[in-house]
Formats: C-alpha cells, structure tokens, sequence
C-alpha cells in the first residue's frame, strides 16, 4: 500500500506493492485464497487497505508501524 517511489526506495523481498489509490479498482483480481499481510510507510494507509480488504472477504493482517518498524532486510530498486 505504499507509492511507487516508496516501494522503489525499500520494499520487503517477494512483495507486491498496489498503491491505496490503487486498490479499489484492482482488488478483485487478487486471490482470495490467500493470507496478505498488509504494509505502508507508517501503518497509516495499510490499516484502511486491510479493513478494506477484510471487508470484502480476504483475509489479511496489517503490519503495524509500517516500514519505519521493519527491521529485517529490504531490497531497493524495482526488479
């Protein structure tokens, strides 16, 4: 749930990055049989998408505190 220049600068390995904005239009598409943790810069925009999201049936949990609290390895760039 980050901007692209966010996910650009640091995003956890193996993550899929849809901007907040981007949600409402794209969100069928995604797989509901599948368990998304949810996760923006601050933990701000992640709980919106994952209340969002949980509404409509997927399940998700939402990382709290976002990339701020993230402590473990990123990659930088887009791959």
């Amino acid at each position: 749930m980050r901007e692209p220049f966010e996910f650009k600068e640091e995003h956890i390995a193996g993550a899929v990055n849809i901007p907040l904005n981007d949600l409402l239009s794209c969100f069928k598409a995604i797989d509901r049989s599948k368990t998304y943790i949810v996760v923006c810069h601050a933990g701000v925009r992640s709980v919106a998408a994952s209340e969002f999201m949980a509404e409509h049936g997927y399940r998700v949990k939402n990382m709290n505190g976002g990339m701020i609290e993230w402590t473990g390895e990123v990659e930088r760039g887009l791959k």
